[in-house]
């Protein structure tokens, strides 16, 4: 059992290898769908984060005059920054204490709660923000843990990435039941899923490698909770559904190209999954409000190492019949981004760490 848990997270952190090739000059087919319809954004404001101690943030929300900042590489993992009055309050820490996490995902900040899953112990967080604020130190539970021991854990149903909504927590990773993702049961397997992105060659693929390519997923849930889309970071794709309490349907697939994967050559001691060179880092994360949901787009080719493939400098909007609306242009690349009040408030760690204000116009 413990070889295969080493085995897994190999898989998961070495599963991208690029070849060595020219950069493609094919047209971008993300970009070509919004051509009539991009416009430029404008910076209001910035602030500088190293001089609050993070270096390296990887995730942004707001609330109110504070942002929640996730951070990689540092023990201090969520923090509170209210940059107004230069407070700061220290959330959840990495480690292997009480209330601690050692390998985290991505968060979720919805209606007025933090929701941060823990890969590693299998444990989704929640952090009541308003308490946090009101008392200046962490008001955190752990809402659900499908083991009670790294011995306890099912490597055969492991969630990577969850999201919480009114019917239930959704999940993409590695299942049984061969799926992209679907809802959660108390045991971490999910009940009913939306079926994966193949190509021609993944057919013969076991369920385990086709996984691996889909593990870099966001989610997003519309306010009134009856909409979530999911995005691909390592192909260009889409997935809008409904969501009610019978069942999640997908509704739309947006597909603007394909995986351009093979699999890993093992002589040659290559990951399990192998990237090609022309490939694009594609949806780096989704916010969604009532009518439309807005996707933050690298397009970086994964053989261009002059900018990481996760900053990104467009957002994409679309409508939820899956039409192309608008996109716009950064003039600074950010890794995450919020949406409030005709305002995008994003975060970068390139070249340094930054909080950036943009204007934008008809949201």
């Amino acid at each position: 059992m413990r070889i295969f848990h080493y085995f897994t997270f190999y898989l998961l952190s070495l599963s991208v290898l690029t070849a060595i090739s020219c950069r493609s000059d094919r047209n971008d087919a993300v970009l070509s769908s919004f051509e009539d319809c991009t416009f430029d954004a404008s910076v209001l404001d910035s602030i500088s984060l190293a001089s609050f101690g993070m270096y390296l943030p990887v995730s942004i929300a707001k609330y109110g005059d504070w942002f929640a900042i996730q951070n990689a590489q540092s023990d201090k993992c969520v923090q509170l920054f209210n940059p107004k009055d230069s407070l700061i309050i220290d959330c959840i820490r990495k480690g292997r204490g009480p209330g601690e996490v050692i390998m985290p995902s991505s968060f979720q900040l919805t209606e007025g709660s933090l929701f941060l899953y823990d890969i590693s112990q299998q444990k989704y967080c929640c952090l009541n923000m308003d308490s946090t604020i009101s008392k200046g130190a962490p008001s955190l539970t752990t809402i659900v843990q499908f083991n009670n021991s790294s011995e306890d854990i099912n490597h055969l149903e492991r969630p990577y990435v969850l999201c919480n909504t009114k019917y239930g927590i959704v999940a993409n990773g590695i299942f049984t039941a061969g799926k992209w993702f679907g809802r959660l049961n108390d045991s971490g397997s999910i009940t009913d899923g939306i079926d994966y992105c193949l190509t021609d060659q993944m057919s013969d693929w076991q369920n385990q490698e086709i996984a691996v390519t889909h593990t870099s997923t966001s989610f997003a849930i519309s306010p009134d909770g009856n909409h979530l889309v999911a995005a691909l970071k390592n192909a260009p794709i889409l997935s809008v559904c409904s969501n009610s309490e019978e069942k999640i349907a997908e509704i739309n697939r947006i597909v603007f190209g394909d995986f351009l994967v093979r699999r890993g050559n093992r002589e040659k001691r290559e990951p399990a999954v192998v990237f090609d060179a022309k490939s694009r880092t594609s949806f780096c994360e989704i916010k969604a409000a009532d009518q439309y949901f807005y996707v933050l787009y690298s397009g970086n080719s994964f053989s261009d190492n002059s900018v990481p493939g996760y900053e990104c400098e467009y957002i994409l909007k679309f409508s939820y019949d899956s039409d192309c609306v608008k996109a716009y242009h950064l003039p600074k690349r950010i890794n995450s981004f919020d949406i409030q009040n005709n305002m995008i408030y994003g975060v970068t760690s390139f070249p340094e760490p930054r909080i950036y204000l943009f204007s934008i116009s008809d949201m």
